[in-house]
């Protein structure tokens, strides 16, 4: 049994790789498209105007962590019924929250964007079709999410991987057909991500309906009359809908403090510089997402099996799962930022062909060491998620977190230099990582000294001794094309020697080679 769960977490693990390689490639090629389709501007006013969307529908994200873990959860418990009253009440709520997303977005978020947002005066009709589509389009998103959960939840990540690429792909396709496109670019993009969005979101639905055999219930929220029967089964799906409620509540501070982190200072950017400004952003945040992608892949595997250890009881394993996965994924992290952050210049213009927006390489450095800290916290995040006691944690992470957007708006007030913002954000998400130790600790007993023994020194000699050799080179070498790719090429060799025989566990390279044997011999 053991060895059936390692093969189906290897196969998942490379099929989501796959998907991530695909993506990553696609992606990448299609920002540099719409770099030079949409020009720097709209480019900047499509992100923070999108972003604002983004900001109102922070609550989606809390929702979809809560739909995640309360369905594996019900799969490891093993109960039909109860799994099915999950999936309804994760329903329900979600279009809700879709509902109340488009009343306070064609409200607040429309005043907003009309009275604060800095936008071109030309491009200004444009921009309201870009948030209109915008906001349909994460209606949509959100009211969905339970149908993705569900595929995560089943660990169906063959379909995972194949919807996702269909997913860049025909973003690729939208991008490659404006080329052509006389009407305005910017409304016709926004338009048609709102189209591709339905019908991906389309796509979930119809696989969980083949898949699954989904049972909908008919929830009873009300309160009980005396006489009434079926007592149990109405109590329980209203103290469900309140118990999802109150965890998704208290993980609105986490998702709260991500919104403040990413689309609240690409406002507070805007506010400074404008459009000019979240441009230089939106090529950090960029690549930012393609290094996340090669961590998430390992990480969308190891999730639900961390929830699952821990609805059997199985805190033992889950703690070594939580502690596998935070140090594979700085390793899985660390063999691409170092390249990136010593050569930032050449790879964004080699990647964009283009003149760089100013701070855009500054912007990126700090991103990508934003990308490697969240890397290392998120399966602890998900171990909190897991026991469900999640209250003190948010309220602590997230008031951290929170802190960032006032101090980085009080920082603006004494130095203008933008840079100085990400340099705050950087300082409170170390300050958070400590904190989060803590509550793990507290929460389901992380054993800080083995921690610290296991990740915490294993992945500090990785980096140091990883990074040495092509950091010197970095340095003595002059500047050109030559020299560059001899940087990536020795940091990529350097980090992956120190990764296998320093950062692995003697079984986990055994494991690996045995893999890489195994693919030999069938070839």
């Amino acid at each position: 049994m053991v060895e059936e769960k390692k093969a189906s977490l290897a196969k998942n693990t490379a099929v989501l790789y796959a998907r991530m390689m695909v993506q990553m490639v696609v992606y990448l090629y299609t920002s540099r498209v719409i770099a030079n389709v949409l020009g720097v501007v709209d480019w900047g006013i499509f992100d923070v105007v999108g972003g604002i969307v983004l900001v109102m529908a922070f609550l989606n994200n809390a929702m979809t962590v809560c739909s995640q873990r309360y369905l594996t959860y019900a799969i490891g418990y093993g109960d039909k019924s109860y799994f099915n009253r999950v999936f309804s009440t994760s329903l329900f709520i979600h279009i809700l929250i879709a509902l109340l997303l488009v009343i306070v977005g064609e409200t607040v978020g429309l005043w907003y964007l009309c009275e604060n947002v800095v936008v071109p005066a030309e491009r200004y009709s444009a921009a309201l079709i870009v948030y209109h589509c915008a906001l349909a389009s994460s209606a949509v998103m959100i009211a969905t999410v339970p149908f993705n959960a569900m595929v995560i939840a089943f660990e169906k990540m063959t379909a995972f991987a194949v919807i996702s690429i269909v997913d860049v792909f025909l973003k690729l396709f939208i991008i490659m057909s404006l080329k052509d496109v006389s009407f305005d670019r910017l409304r016709m993009y926004a338009f048609l991500l709102l189209v591709e969005m339905i019908v991906v979101r389309a796509a979930y639905i119809i696989y969980c309906h083949k898949s699954f055999a989904l049972g909908y219930k008919m929830l009873h929220l009300h309160r009980l009359d005396k006489g009434m029967q079926d007592e149990t089964e109405l109590t329980s799906d209203r103290i469900l809908f309140f118990n999802m409620l109150k965890f998704s509540g208290w993980s609105v501070f986490g998702n709260l403090s991500v919104v403040c982190n990413t689309q609240g200072i690409n406002l507070l950017l805007n506010f400074i510089g404008g459009p000019l400004l979240n441009a230089a952003r939106v090529i950090a945040f960029n690549v930012q997402t393609a290094i996340t992608a090669f961590v998430s892949s390992f990480q969308t595997a190891m999730n639900p099996r961390i929830t699952k250890h821990y609805a059997t009881g199985d805190t033992v394993g889950m703690n070594e799962l939580v502690m596998a996965s935070s140090r594979i994924s700085f390793m899985l992290v660390f063999v691409v930022a170092l390249p990136l952050l010593l050569e930032t210049p050449y790879i964004l213009d080699l990647w964009l062909n283009r003149s760089l927006p100013e701070y855009a390489v500054l912007f990126t450095r700090f991103l990508i060491v934003v990308s490697v800290l969240d890397a290392i916290a998120n399966p602890l995040t998900i171990a909190v998620s897991a026991t469900g006691q999640i209250k003190k944690y948010h309220l602590l992470i997230g008031g951290i977190l929170l802190l960032v957007l006032p101090a980085a708006s009080l920082m603006m007030m004494v130095d203008k230099n933008p840079c100085l913002i990400f340099g705050v954000q950087v300082t409170f998400v170390c300050l958070a990582q400590v904190v989060r130790l803590l509550m793990c600790r507290y929460l389901f007993r992380l054993n800080l000294r083995f921690y610290l023994n296991e990740v915490v020194w294993r992945i500090a000699v990785v980096a140091v001794i990883g990074a040495l050799f092509p950091t010197v080179l970095h340095f003595v070498l002059d500047h050109n094309a030559c020299t560059s790719w001899i940087v990536i090429l020795s940091s990529i060799i350097s980090t992956s020697i120190a990764t296998f025989f320093i950062g692995l566990k003697s079984r986990e390279r055994q494991i690996l080679l045995e893999k890489v044997l195994k693919k030999k011999t069938s070839i």
